[in-house]
């Protein structure tokens, strides 16, 4: 049988909550939880380990490849919810942690928390080994890139680019890094990011032997993916070339920005 609890309101005092588990309380799976992960109270009011972890389920317990992304992390409950969902059914789901690293929050409780839980950690009052809970992490800074629309600042602006299109393929490990051939690799396939086009040749000496899929990005001017070149190659390749895309997105985030200034001028 199922148990229903109904709440009244009334006029002046605060609402009881509905998350009545135990182990949605803050202080025991939040605070506590945190100071034996961080060893320090350096975040205050963490949430409940247990708490977010059922708030996931709601929405993503049927889907194992969701991407949870929190724009406004704090101890990095999120990210740590998501391991143990993973661990729990099997899943491969990723996160994304989002923060200004106000009081270096990000790099002295969110990063080490997330390090620590991947890893395994001894708690700091029992002194007892936790297993880590397995998975990547990425730890990356974003800053304003000026942006102007020349053949040499595009070359230069391109450089920029790689880490967003590791991102976009999920693919991170090192293969082989050059300062105009950068090539990465996960279980499923291959990237291959080409920033001078007198570099192809090389380029397809060293993909030459790959047996998985390659996802390949050129640098281009002009837009042209060098199709012709890779044709004599009997591999799985998809040709992209870039920053057009990147530039786009940039150009028409920085106009709506433009827009919005103009209009709080006005």
């Amino acid at each position: 049988y199922q148990v229903y609890r109904i709440y009244k309101y009334e006029e002046g005092v605060k609402p009881k909550t509905i998350w009545i588990k135990p182990s949605y309380d803050s202080s025991a799976y939040g605070a506590s939880l945190l100071k034996e992960i961080v060893g320090q109270d350096k975040f205050p009011y963490p949430k409940s380990l247990h708490a977010v972890i059922d708030s996931l389920k709601a929405t993503v317990h049927d889907k194992d490849n969701a991407t949870i992304l929190d724009f406004f992390a704090g101890s990095g409950t999120t990210g740590h919810a998501v391991l143990e969902m993973n661990k729990e059914d099997g899943g491969n789901r990723n996160f994304i942690l989002c923060t200004n690293n106000e009081n270096n929050i990000a790099e002295e409780v969110t990063y080490e928390r997330m390090k620590k839980v991947i890893k395994g950690y001894e708690g700091l009052s029992d002194k007892k080994e936790y297993e880590g809970l397995g998975g990547n992490l990425r730890y990356m800074k974003t800053d304003f890139v000026p942006f102007e629309n020349t053949d040499s600042h595009m070359q230069n602006f391109s450089k920029y680019t790689t880490e967003l299109i590791k991102i976009k393929e999920n693919i991170f490990e090192e293969v082989h890094i050059t300062e105009d051939i950068k090539i990465y690799c996960n279980e499923k396939k291959y990237l291959l990011i080409i920033f001078d086009e007198y570099q192809i040749k090389e380029a397809k000496e060293i993909i030459k032997e790959f047996n998985k899929k390659i996802m390949v990005y050129i640098f281009s001017l002009s837009d042209d993916n060098y199709e012709e070149e890779f044709e004599e190659l009997d591999l799985d390749i998809t040709l992209n070339p870039f920053p057009s895309p990147i530039k786009e997105t940039y150009r028409r985030i920085a106009n709506t920005w433009l827009d919005l200034i103009i209009k709080k001028m006005q």
